[in-house]
């Protein structure tokens, strides 16, 4: 939007800098860290509060310990609570710099935006009723966020997708580019969106980890994006397959990326531990989307491996286990091969998420996993993106 100030930079130079995209991502990640920074705490008394691990139910207060729950004294003063839901402000303190400098807003673009609006708009409302104890059953978020997920891979699809009406697909270690119709890439895309959105939603349960974690993936699709998707020269260099169409799309969503980051940088100033604000449901799943939705604007549905492996091997990997254990429920796989499923490595030795397992079976204190987590992201998160991207 006000890329067009670039036409008055006869009458004053440094408006040219708008035209320029480097420059707008760091504009957009600035301007939106300062806002988060000094407005969160004005606004985040308006959010409802989340008591740890107490619930309202029927008027009375029960604390759930491990899964115990406890009766409270109703006479008993309310705990103090943290407010929660603060993905909400992730989203409209971005929203408006999006609009603002993004250049050429496509109808495209805001269908997309409108997918994360309702995706933090679900998981807001989640929120409020989970501190109400009533919090949505696993299976009415799956189906939403499956309805999320098809119409976000459709646009994505529809943007995408060439004269010949295929969507040009590389993958890692492998040369050459594959082209999928409608019915191979929307549901496959589907999965990637769900995987990524739950992935992200069950690593938010350390002050600070699914934020620091989704920040360093969210800068990291930004610059390939920009560098890489972005830049025809540079994307044949590496084989990639780009067109202009996918490249302006690619260079106006990395600044989307990197305003978002600024959000989630102003928003973890806050929530450093011990944290005085949760993003709940309403962030996590707003931001597991936005991931996805990188993905696969890279072209390589495989990269999330290497832009997020923390966050999916702590989130993903109960996901994994509990898809494995509903299907060994209803098919009995290990009875019929004469093993106990709940006994192996993968099930019967790791609690999930893997933060958990960190916290309560080798001890770690919540800094010890948000700073272990972190090295971990930033050491294999460039490793496995070079490898993915050279070695083909």
């Amino acid at each position: 939007m006000i890329s067009w100030l670039v036409n008055y930079s006869n009458f004053w130079g440094p408006l040219r800098l708008l035209g320029s995209y480097s420059f707008l991502l760091g504009l957009g990640f600035f301007l939106a860290a300062c806002i988060s920074v000094f407005l969160l705490p004005k606004f985040w008394k308006r959010l409802p509060l989340d008591y740890g691990k107490v619930f309202v139910r029927d008027g009375k207060y029960y604390k759930n310990i491990d899964g115990n729950e406890i009766p409270l004294d109703q006479n008993a003063p309310k705990p103090d609570g943290k407010p929660t839901g603060a993905g909400i402000y992730i989203f409209l303190f971005s929203l408006p710099l999006l609009i603002m400098l993004v250049p050429d807003l496509s109808f495209a673009d805001m269908s997309l935006f409108s997918m994360l609006f309702l995706a933090m708009l679900f998981g807001y409302l989640d929120d409020i009723a989970t501190t109400q104890g009533r919090g949505w059953s696993g299976k009415k978020k799956g189906f939403i966020d499956l309805g999320i997920c098809l119409v976000s891979a459709f646009i994505v699809f529809w943007f995408t997708a060439g004269e010949n009406g295929l969507v040009p697909i590389w993958w890692p270690f492998v040369k050459g580019t594959y082209y999928l119709t409608w019915y191979e890439y929307i549901p496959g895309a589907s999965f990637l969106l769900w995987f990524s959105i739950n992935a992200t939603n069950c690593s938010d349960g350390v002050d600070g980890l699914a934020g620091s974690l989704s920040f360093f993936t969210l800068l990291f699709i930004a610059g390939m994006l920009y560098v890489v998707i972005g830049n025809m020269p540079v994307s044949a260099y590496l084989l990639i397959p780009a067109s202009p169409k996918s490249a302006l799309l690619a260079a106006r969503w990395s600044i989307a990326f990197s305003t978002v980051g600024g959000a989630v940088a102003g928003y973890l100033w806050w929530n450093a531990y011990p944290s005085r604000v949760l993003m709940g449901d309403a962030g996590s799943r707003f931001l597991g989307l936005l991931i996805g939705l990188g993905i696969l604007m890279t072209g390589n549905p495989c990269l999330i491996f290497a832009l997020a492996p923390v966050l999916l091997a702590n989130g993903g990997a109960g996901l994994i286990r509990s898809g494995i254990l509903k299907i060994d429920h209803k098919l009995k796989i290990d009875k019929k091969l004469g093993f106990d499923l709940d006994k192996t490595l993968l099930v019967g030795r790791l609690r999930f998420p893997l933060h958990d397992h960190c916290r309560k079976n080798l001890g770690w204190s919540n800094q010890q996993v948000l700073t272990r987590f972190m090295l971990l992201q930033i050491f294999l998160l460039p490793l496995l993106f070079l490898l993915m991207l050279k070695i083909r």
